[in-house]
């Protein structure tokens, strides 16, 4: 008799944890998920960075910290598990990651594009200015002679 209460207590609390344990993993993702985009952009906003080295880093913390808040809210002697929650946030950390892997090239391309309008700015004032010494000196030589 008392198994049976048991495993019917049981059933009925299961049933009724189950989605509020779901939702707790929901909750943490979404935690986690939004402060591994905070830590990834204040990694990215000094001058001297490695991408992969900041987007390394937040990874594993974020990861950490939700499969130990996972680990936390989990009820003993359940089937519950949260591994699949864990992969969909890897999968989302790495979208995020792609995009501002995406962003950084742009910016980078853009900074480069900058670079070259300059010097290619100063070497045209540099023939510029060569060509007017040259045909400076040629005229002089023509009426010196």
């Amino acid at each position: 008799m008392y198994q049976r209460n048991r495993a019917d207590l049981l059933g009925v609390l299961d049933s009724t944890l189950s989605p509020l344990f779901l939702g707790q993993l929901k909750n943490l993702h979404k935690a986690c998920l939004s402060s591994f985009k905070k830590e990834l952009l204040e990694g990215l906003r000094g001058e001297e960075y490695n991408f992969a080295d900041v987007v390394g880093k937040a990874r594993t913390k974020c990861e950490t910290r939700f499969a130990d808040g996972a680990k936390e809210v989990l009820l003993e002697d359940t089937d519950w598990t949260w591994q699949d929650e864990l992969e969909s946030l890897k999968e989302e950390i790495s979208n995020v990651a792609d995009q501002c892997r995406k962003d950084e090239t742009k910016k980078m391309v853009n900074l480069i594009e900058r670079a070259w309008l300059v010097l290619r700015a100063k070497i045209d004032a540099m023939v510029v200015l060569f060509n007017h010494k040259y045909i400076t000196f040629t005229l002089m030589a023509l009426v010196t002679s």
